[in-house]
């Protein structure tokens, strides 16, 4: 830990104001993030690790080029560095709540069918932002869809990283039914992969209900775009699909217009099928057997229904 890090950083980015009040406003796998009682309110990020300064320079050289071509709000970085060799960067506050944090009653204000538009006319906009741009910027490109860890991005070949994936599935005890299922959804998306000359699409990376805001009722910001790589957009879609179901995500979809339906809906299913996937694999590696069994119960239930859709 680096000491009085956020009172510095902020000495760095607003040398010419009163020091003013910083609360901790949470912890993830990449960042320490503190609110920044100024006016505007700001919040200040301090990378964890190596990886997660990386994250957040990418971060500081796309969202100033993004940012303005978002109907949603976005982070706009007013500043950033490195102290001690970890990055951060501070940004004026996007109002609204995190979908997530929502009550019941509250959550039930949002109408789910102008979320779906709002969230597709946000898809659109990111996914259609300069490819050769996010490249310059350092932004990775990957067609396998889980490359971004915790603290650290995996790379190489999608295929091979996918059969790494199942060989580790293999070792831990597998049942013969399910890999075999694991084995043909993966055929079917490399051969996807194989056949799809479509350029990569710039990606949020984690649009999740926490990382959408909202404020009476309807999304007006999307925030943390620290896992943004280049790759398919189905993967931009795949939390909020997991969290809202078949139905919403062909609204959405069908709002988003520039993606086939049908053969986004197919992708997603094995997105779908591949998380679960990784989860059973971290519960394994974390020892939490009981966490195990549940994804392998999840596993064999997407099975069953993936086969008789």
């Amino acid at each position: 830990m680096i000491t009085h890090a956020p009172e510095r950083a902020l000495q760095a980015c607003l040398p010419d104001l009163p020091t003013p009040q910083l609360m901790p406003a949470g912890q993830g796998d990449y960042c320490q993030a503190w609110s920044v009682h100024t006016t505007p309110l700001r919040v200040l990020l301090l990378a964890r690790h190596n990886h997660a300064s990386h994250c957040l320079e990418r971060v500081a050289r796309v969202m100033p080029h993004l940012a303005g071509t978002l109907t949603l709000r976005a982070p706009q970085v007013e500043c950033h560095g490195r102290l001690e060799g970890r990055a951060f960067v501070l940004y004026e506050a996007v109002p609204g709540t995190p979908l997530g944090y929502l009550n019941p009653q509250e959550r039930g204000e949002v109408d789910a069918a102008t979320l779906a538009r709002d969230l597709a006319t946000f898809f659109r906009e990111l996914h259609a932002f300069d490819p050769a741009l996010a490249r310059r910027s350092g932004v990775p490109e990957t067609a396998y869809a889980f490359s971004m860890r915790d603290d650290h991005m995996l790379h190489g070949a999608a295929p091979d990283l996918y059969r790494q994936d199942l060989a580790e599935y293999r070792t831990g005890g597998a049942d013969e039914d399910l890999t075999a299922f694991l084995e043909a959804e993966l055929e079917g998306h490399l051969r996807l992969l194989r056949s799809d000359d479509a350029p990569p699409a710039l990606l949020h990376g984690e649009v999740s209900v926490d990382h959408v805001l909202v404020d009476e009722g309807r999304a007006v910001g999307v925030i943390d775009f620290n896992g943004m790589t280049l790759g398919r957009p189905a993967r931009d879609l795949l939390y909020l699909h997991e969290t809202f179901g078949l139905d919403w995500t062909c609204d959405l979809l069908t709002a988003y217009s520039a993606l086939d339906v049908k053969a986004t809906l197919t992708e997603l299913g094995f997105l779908r099928v591949w998380h679960t996937l990784l989860r059973l694999l971290w519960a394994r590696e974390h020892g939490l057997p009981d966490l195990a069994a549940r994804r392998q119960h999840e596993l064999l239930a997407l099975m069953t229904r993936r086969r008789t859709d």
